[in-house]
């Protein structure tokens, strides 16, 4: 063969086994998925462009976001922008608020001295959303701060909000301190604001802690909050709650508070409700609540609900609120309802009695 000739032969083959190698090991070799390319993490947008978004709803998402990633270092500089964007009051309150909460969670005393030197509108909410932010991260070091650097007067004015944080921290923890400063005026704002944080964890978990307060004024505060929060999410569990406690002291006024707030939600059923109830002093507060929510609606029907009431002061007094009611807002239906409406006669002559 000519010399040539066979090494180009050679090659040929080589080449012919080398792919046909490689098409076989394609076809029994299992499939190795291509790992996709990255995908950059989209640029954190500016706060400037933030702020000045003019559609409410997309400035509330993309505004709360990018607090959701606020740094120390960053803050400062931040703030100066938002305290400098204009608003109407209710706007820079909110802005404020947020920013100072966020910025509290990162580095509280910065947070809270820099609110301390602004001027202008937002600045107390800004100081006391800075604390609860705190305390939503580390209560004893923002309690350690409020002890160290405030008078005793600037002391009772932000340990609410220190509790408010640190209720979403560890509500034992707060309940504790609410408990310890029983001389405080803010005690019972501390445990409305324990009570909200305990209703929205677990609101049959609620309605045990405070039963387990001591007895006083501080568990009747805590039982109608949990009622008033309860209700507003799930009221026939509420309203069932509030009849099962055994001491009218405490029954009394969570029952006024679940039939206050159900009957602004759906007057309906809470009446469906009330109508089921036996009667008693339990039901009779109920139904002055609910009389006291509708008493500006269709004069008749509410002052039957009224009338329903056992207890004759409750009931006058009932009566009372919507004649008043009806006096300002009707005088000439008022006064013809009169003298069907249950009131004692010399109620109803002082009412009838023109003004001078």
């Amino acid at each position: 063969m000519n010399s040539r000739v066979l090494p180009a032969l050679l090659a040929a083959v080589v080449a012919s086994l080398a792919y046909y190698l490689g098409t076989r090991q394609a076809a029994t070799s299992p499939t190795v998925a291509t790992a996709p390319a990255a995908i950059a993490p989209a640029p954190r947008p500016g706060l400037a462009a933030i702020l000045a978004e003019t559609d409410p709803l997309r400035h509330r998402v993309q505004f709360a976001q990018w607090l959701t990633a606020l740094t120390a270092d960053e803050a400062t500089n931040a703030a100066r922008q938002v305290w400098a964007q204009p608003g109407d009051l209710s706007e820079i309150t909110e802005r404020k608020k947020l920013f100072s909460y966020a910025w509290g969670q990162v580095s509280g005393a910065a947070a809270i001295e820099f609110a301390r030197t602004q001027p202008g509108s937002g600045k107390v909410a800004a100081l006391g959303a800075a604390l609860a932010g705190w305390a939503s991260k580390d209560p004893a070091a923002a309690q350690a701060w409020i002890s160290a650097r405030l008078d005793p007067g600037e002391q009772l004015m932000y340990s609410w909000a220190l509790v408010e944080g640190w209720a979403r921290h560890d509500p034992a923890s707060a309940t504790a301190y609410a408990l310890s400063r029983q001389d405080d005026p803010n005690t019972g704002r501390y445990v409305q604001s324990i009570a909200l944080e305990q209703v929205r964890r677990d609101a049959p978990a609620a309605s045990a802690w405070a039963l387990a307060l001591p007895a006083g004024s501080l568990r009747v505060a805590a039982v109608e909050e949990v009622a008033t929060h309860w209700s507003r999410t799930a009221p026939q569990a509420a309203a069932q709650w509030a009849r099962s406690l055994p001491d009218n002291g405490l029954a009394i006024p969570a029952l006024r508070n679940v039939t206050t707030e159900w009957a602004r939600a759906d007057s309906l059923a809470a009446g469906t409700w009330l109508n089921g109830m036996d009667p008693s002093a339990r039901r009779d507060q109920a139904v002055a609540a609910y009389c006291q929510v509708l008493a500006a609606q269709e004069l008749d029907h509410i002052s039957r609900w009224a009338q329903t009431i056992s207890d004759s002061k409750l009931r006058e007094q009932s009566l009372l609120n919507i004649a008043e009611e009806w006096m300002g807002r009707n005088p000439e239906a008022a006064l013809a309802w009169l003298p069907q409406s249950g009131l004692s006669p010399a109620r109803i002559a002082q009412l009838s009695r023109p003004n001078p």
